[in-house]
Formats: structure tokens, sequence, C-alpha cells
């Protein structure tokens, strides 16, 4: 019997449900069909099995299925996806469950799993948030396990406990509870904020504080604006934070490695307290909600020390708010450190930072790492025989030994004025932070010119797209 055949197939083999005979003939009709209909289905189809068969094997064996193969399996990823989920997932810190690293890298969308699972195999759907938990159930899980807000057990059903689970696969949270309670644990689907919400709901204000959480009503605007920083902060992967006023809701996402991800929701009547207490840490005008606005917050968690970088942007429900989160102190990556592959970085070493003169544009869009690339240059490029001279919105790394200055509109410090006095100073190599328009696109282009070495960045899709930017 073949192992290939993968891990609910594999099962329903070693059960005695299927034959080898069966099975070689459902993946040859899968063959011949144009659709992507998973194997199961087919098998269905072919009346070898019906779904509350392969419903009840698969509950009945779920401490012996993983997850990651199952979900290939069903069609939900590819074995790429999860090769790299793999290895991702060693990276974690703290450790995250596969299933936490394939929601929180998009390579399934939550809401997607939950219907697949449901469908597939027989999980029910439930909304722990509007459900009647019974508290004697509750109560009899240790409160710290509930830190992950990954299940809540909802109350007995015929000698069994109903759990909810944002994984209904999580073997090693069945064995917990299935000691816990010395019962049968079943299993249901429901989505993280809905378990959250529940959980909030239900533990004591003490050991809300202990776990740093509290239900939106507890929380001061204050708590809430750290919590929604701080969870950010922890995260170590995420750049920036946006606070979205949506028509029924607050709606909280990270952007982590270049991706948007769905945080948790508040109330929409939290919004104004919520943007006038940012406006207060980054000295932004608070009874001005008409305009759009910018400002900056240094923020300290733990031994973390954050440059928030705060936009305000007007929207027909409210101001929307935008924080870049830049880690003030980030180690500079070195040029070989960035991920160019060895050959293509001796040629941009030798073929455009080693040149005497000309414009070097780092391309890209938001967080695909223009920055920490334009700074590796300068490392690069910084020597004592060199006098390097930027301008910056913001200056993001400070470096010893070169001329850096941030640029502030507010005093009227700005990329124009700043540029127009940057070039009698005399530099080897001028860095604008990035192009914005005509006039410090046609500096950069005039100060190559005239033999200077120019460093900038370009907000584009990539190098082709830049060109075309320049041209426009």
């Amino acid at each position: 019997m073949s192992e290939s055949y993968g891990e609910i197939l594999s099962l329903l083999l070693r059960q005695n449900l299927l034959t080898e005979k069966q099975v070689k003939y459902a993946i040859r009709v899968k063959s011949k069909l144009k659709s992507n209909k998973i194997i199961l289905d087919i098998i269905k189809e072919l009346g070898y099995l019906t779904d509350e068969i392969i419903h009840d094997t698969i509950r009945n064996n779920l401490l012996s299925l993983r997850i990651g193969d199952m979900l290939v399996e069903l069609g939900l990823i590819s074995k790429k996806d999860l090769s790299t989920a793999l290895s991702l997932q060693k990276k974690t810190k703290p450790w995250l469950k596969l299933g936490e690293v394939l929601l929180q890298h998009t390579f399934i969308d939550e809401r997607k799993l939950i219907n697949v699972l449901s469908l597939q195999l027989g999980f029910d759907v439930v909304d722990p948030e509007f459900l009647e938990i019974d508290d004697e159930v509750f109560k009899k899980v240790p409160f710290d396990l509930y830190e992950s807000f990954s299940f809540i057990p909802i109350r007995m059903e015929q000698e069994k406990i109903l759990v909810a689970f944002t994984d209904p696969l999580d073997t090693d949270t069945i064995k917990q509870l299935h000691e816990i309670f010395e019962v049968e644990v079943a299993g249901a689907i429901a989505t993280k904020q809905s378990i959250r919400s529940a959980i909030i709901n239900l533990l004591p204000k003490s050991f809300k504080k202990q776990l740093g959480t509290a239900s939106v009503s507890d929380l001061s605007v204050v708590d809430l604006v750290n919590e929604v920083i701080t969870e950010a902060i922890d995260a170590n992967n995420v750049s920036a934070i946006h606070i979205e006023p949506l028509s029924d809701r607050i709606r909280i996402r990270y952007r982590a490695d270049g991706v948007l991800v769905p945080h948790k929701n508040y109330p929409i009547d939290k919004l104004p307290a919520l943007n006038s207490r940012i406006k207060v840490l980054c000295q932004a005008d608070v009874a001005d909600k008409r305009r759009h606005q910018d400002g900056r917050i240094l923020f300290t968690h733990g031994k973390v020390e954050m440059d928030l970088r705060v936009s305000f942007y007007v929207t027909v429900f409210g101001e929307k708010v935008v924080l870049r989160l830049l880690n003030r102190q980030n180690e500079l990556l070195q040029l070989h450190d960035i991920g160019m592959p060895r050959r293509i970085l001796k040629l941009f070493q030798d073929d455009a930072l080693d040149r005497p003169s000309g414009v070097i544009i780092i391309t890209g869009p938001t967080g695909s790492g223009k920055t920490t690339t334009v700074y590796s240059c300068i490392d690069y490029l910084n020597t004592i025989e060199t006098s390097i001279i930027t301008a910056e919105d913001p200056v993001e790394y400070v470096i010893e030994g070169i001329s850096q200055c941030s640029i502030d509109p507010k005093i009227n410090l700005t990329y124009e004025e700043t540029l127009h006095h940057i070039v009698r100073q005399d530099p080897d190599i001028v860095v604008i932070g990035k192009l914005l328009d005509t006039f410090s696109a046609n500096v950069a282009v005039q100060a190559a010119m005239t033999g200077h070495k120019v460093l900038t960045t370009f907000h584009t899709e990539d190098s082709i797209g830049g060109l075309q930017r320049l041209l426009n």
C-alpha cells in the first residue's frame, strides 16, 4: 500500500474502506478530467464511499492526521506553499502552529479554510461569540491555555465535549482537552476573532490583565492604542498598521511581509477617541478633522524603541490612520546580506556603486526593501575619502560619518528647499530619500551630469515602471 496517495486516502485504505484498485481507478479518472476536482469528490461520485463514512473516519482518526498534507490533498494549498510555510514556521518566534503560519502569510483565506473543512470533513461551523458557553466547562481549562485564542470549549453533548477550534486538526490541543475532560472531543470550526471575543467576555478581569487582553469596553482609549501598537511590535514582521473606519466598525490591519493581514475589529464609536489619542501622541491638530495630516511618534515597548510615522487621511467614514513602524535599533544590513545573488551583487557593485557618477534608483512596491537596500549601499560607499549628504523623509537609520537631513515641511524644510542647497555642500554622493516630483527627478539627473553619484528610491512595481515614470 503506497503512502503517496496522501493522508486521507491512506487512512481510508488502512481502515479497509477502500481498495487499492478503487483508488487507482479514481486517480485515473481524475487524470482525464479537465476540472480540478479533488480525489475525494471523485470517489464519492463513483459511489465507493459516502460523505458520512469519510467524515466519521476522519473525525475518529484526527490525532493521526497532519493538517499540511490534508490541505494539499484537499486542494487548498500547493505542495510548494506547504514547503514554504514549514520553513517559515521554523523561523517564527514565538513558535506558531502550521495553521497559524498558513493564515498569517495568506497562503489560505480563513473563510475559505473554514468552508472547505466544513464541507469536505464534516465539521460544524459555529460562532462562539454569540453562543451560550457553559461556564463550568470553560473554567475547567487552565486560563493560560486560552492565551493563543485558538479554541474554546462550548458545552457537553452526549458524553462528548464540543470545542470550537480555529484549526480542528490541532492534535496537540485535542490531546490536552481529552486529558482535562476525560471524554471524547467533538470539534467545530470558528474564526479566531469570534473565539477571542468569547474568551475575553468569560475571563476574570484579573486574568485579562495578566494576558494583556481586555474587552473593548474595559479598555481605555490609551490602552487600546497601546495594544494595537504593541501587538504589531511583538509580531516582529509588521511594517505598518492600518486603522480604517468602515460603515459599521473600525478595521485594524497589519502589513506583514508586504501583505495586508486582518488583525481585529473595534466598534465604530471608538473612532473619534482613538484618532484623537494618536493625534496627541504625534502632535497633530486634534481639532482639525477635515484635512489630511502627518506626524511622528517615538514609542518604547520593553527594550524596543520604535519610530512611528503617522498619516491621517480623511475618508467618507472618518479619518483613516496609517502608522509606519521603523525600528530605531535595527541593525544596518551589509550589502552582501540583503539577498542579492552573488553574481548580480558583483555586477551591481562594479557597474553601479563603484562608478564615479550617475543615478542609482532602487524601485519596488511598499515593503519590498527599497530603504534597506539604499542604506546598505550607503554603508558600502561610506569611506573617509567620501562626502555623503542626504535628504530623507524621514531619516530611518543614523549612520556615523555622513550628513543626514530629515525633511520637515512644518518649518519649510522641504525637499525643494533642501535640494537647492545640497549641491552647494560639495558632496561626492547625494542621497535623495525618494523621487516625488519633476523637480526632485531633475535635481537627481543634473547632479549626476555634474559628476556626482546619486542614490534614490522610486515607488514603482519594477525597474521598467520606474523608467516609464521618469519619462513621464
